[in-house]
């Protein structure tokens, strides 16, 4: 009734009036009750770059490993050496060794060598001198033989027993003198009683008889002990004594017949034998004066001297080599005592993390800028890239350099490196913040789309590189969509 009333009232401009501001009004209490559509953009077309650092170090590109490897068991025993870090140019001495031990075995192995080959002139004319004698030596073994043979059958035949019987004609003769002896004394008895001599000179020629009729029994009697002894000893015994003479006359002349053949065939082992040590001492003297030129190194070509091996471009035993290269110090045989560096001859090598791994690839352009010179720019190119991770875990790069560093820059200088490895100038981009990983889908990556409502959707996505604040979609997006960084359920 009011309204009414007053639609009358006010008149037909302002009913219409006051029927519009309450049609606004409403319509601003509707909107209150719904939430404004979200924010949303377009994925932008632009440029999309990965840019990786790294650092690392100068290394030799172009070098000469300095060892010395001998034949022999010399000494390598310093006599000077240059000093690490020197320019030198080629054929300028490097190290040289004291050659003092070295000459001494070199002529102790010449003199050895010399006695050698007398021992060799005099082994190849023996053979010569035993042919000549070989004749003669068989004609006296058989004399010897033949002579052996006719004493022992003459000893058998009449020696031997002609000994039996001289021993029984001693004890025969023994027997007889006693008898000789006893008949005497009973004929001077016999005598002396039927005379007129006086008894004084019968007694004492009777003591005389009977003396030596007494030692007629002795002598009998020693006779009768040497009879036992020849017969059972002595006889017997040089039989045997000619017997084993015999043989053994037999078993040389064997031996010799059998011994000359073998005889002949070790002259000739002999003599191959020394001719072999008369070449190995040749040998081995040639060794040693080929060694003894050794012990003056020179430089093969113009180059820096860095003490020790380089490892990778490293030299970790600068200090070591350092205290073997001074005087008198030793030197190890096959042991890389220094390095000749050619200069300007350079690479860089560094290493990158497994994150990265993906972007060094041989063959991309880089430059290096050394720590020592930050204004100078190096012209690279990766060479090659370690398939396996290092001690550290990264994984080691070698870059070659394209153009020359500065004659300032050394190896063994640090320096920084970086290259593109990602470019794209028309890559399809959005802000990272609108990308969102799934953990229960591996992490894989989505982004809200609005939909034809204007609602947003998750839309599964493939990332590719990240640069600044944006982040390159390879697929599943296109450039007339529009997006949302979330689908406001936060």
């Amino acid at each position: 009734m009011f309204v009414v009333s007053h639609r009358f009232v006010l008149g037909p401009y302002t009913y219409l009036r006051s029927t519009l501001f309450a049609a606004s009004m409403l319509s601003a209490c509707w909107g209150l009750a719904q939430d404004p559509p979200p924010a949303s953009i377009h994925p932008e077309i632009g440029t999309i770059q990965k840019t990786i650092g790294m650092s690392g170090y100068f290394a030799p590109a172009a070098a000469t490993e300095v060892s010395v490897t001998l034949e022999t068991n010399l000494t390598l025993k310093v006599l000077k050496a240059v000093e690490h870090g020197t320019n030198v140019r080629a054929g300028d001495v490097l190290v040289e060794f004291d050659t003092h031990d070295a000459k001494e075995q070199l002529e102790q192995q010449e003199y050895a060598l010399g006695m050698q080959k007398l021992a060799m002139e005099e082994a190849e004319r023996e053979p010569r001198i035993a042919e000549a004698r070989a004749p003669l030596e068989a004609e006296s073994a058989e004399l010897t033989k033949r002579r052996a043979d006719e004493d022992f059958a003459f000893f058998l035949k009449r020696e031997f027993p002609m000994n039996e019987r001289s021993v029984e004609q001693s004890l025969k003769s023994m027997k007889d003198y006693l008898d000789y002896t006893a008949e005497e004394l009973r004929q001077l008895e016999k005598m002396y009683k039927a005379d007129d001599l006086t008894e004084e000179s019968e007694e004492i020629v009777l003591r005389r008889a009977k003396d030596d009729l007494d030692r007629s029994r002795f002598a009998l009697e020693r006779e009768e002990l040497n009879h036992q002894r020849s017969v059972q000893l002595n006889l017997p015994r040089e039989k045997t004594n000619e017997e084993t003479q015999h043989r053994l006359a037999e078993i040389a002349f064997e031996q010799f017949q059998l011994m000359q053949p073998l005889l002949k065939e070790k002259r000739q082992a002999t003599l191959k034998k020394q001719r072999l040590d008369l070449e190995k001492g040749a040998r081995e003297l040639e060794k040693l004066r080929s060694d003894l030129k050794k012990f003056r190194i020179e430089a093969p070509h113009d180059g820096v001297v860095y003490f020790g091996k380089s490892t990778d471009g490293k030299f970790g035993n600068i200090a070591e080599m350092n205290t073997k290269l001074r005087p008198h110090g030793l030197v190890n045989q096959n042991e890389v005592i220094l390095t000749l560096v050619k200069p300007n001859h350079l690479s860089f090598v560094g290493s990158v993390p497994e994150t990265d791994l993906a972007f060094a690839t041989p063959g991309t352009l880089a430059v290096i800028t050394p720590t020592a010179f930050p204004s100078v720019r190096v012209e690279a190119k990766i060479q090659k890239v370690a398939s396996v991770p290092g001690a550290d875990g990264n994984f080691p790069v070698h870059l070659e350099l394209q153009t020359d560093a500065p004659k300032k820059v050394v190896a063994g200088m640090t320096g920084k490196s970086k290259w593109v490895a990602y470019f794209n100038a028309k890559a399809l981009t959005v802000p990272s913040k609108f990308l969102h990983q799934d953990p229960d889908e591996d992490d894989a990556t989505y982004i809200f789309v609005l939909n034809a409502e204007s609602k947003p959707e998750k839309r599964w996505v493939e990332a590719g590189i990240a640069s600044g604040d944006r982040t390159e979609i390879l697929s599943g997006l296109n450039g007339d969509e529009k997006i949302v960084e979330s689908d406001g359920s936060k």
